[in-house]
């Protein structure tokens, strides 16, 4: 729970997921952008942003899902980028539900 980790501070965390929910769906969407426009170092970028804001509120899903489409964003086959910019959205949409339910 991060109000243990941050010393019993609710509205701290409060600002911080809604800082982090706001912030990851806007760069999501730069992400899906880059990723349809084939813009490898752009993907990367956004997809580090996004695991570094993921790591802030313990999303670990959402943080390993960036960190792979960081250190895949100039190898990867397109067709696989565009699946793992899926997963990783649908694993955004959890800790959407997660956070939600815990601040209430």
């Amino acid at each position: 729970m991060l109000q243990t980790q941050f010393g019993g501070d609710a509205e701290f965390v409060r600002r911080l997921c809604e800082t982090f929910v706001s912030t990851t769906a806007e760069t999501l969407n730069e992400l899906r952008g880059a990723a349809a426009a084939e813009d490898r170092s752009r993907l990367r970028s956004l997809a580090h942003a996004i695991k570094g804001g993921a790591y802030s509120v313990n999303a670990q899903r959402v943080a390993t899902l960036a960190a792979r489409i960081e250190s895949g964003s100039t190898s990867m086959p397109a067709s696989q980028l565009n699946q793992a910019v899926e997963a990783l959205n649908l694993a955004f949409d959890e800790v959407i539900k997660h956070i939600s339910a815990e601040l209430g």
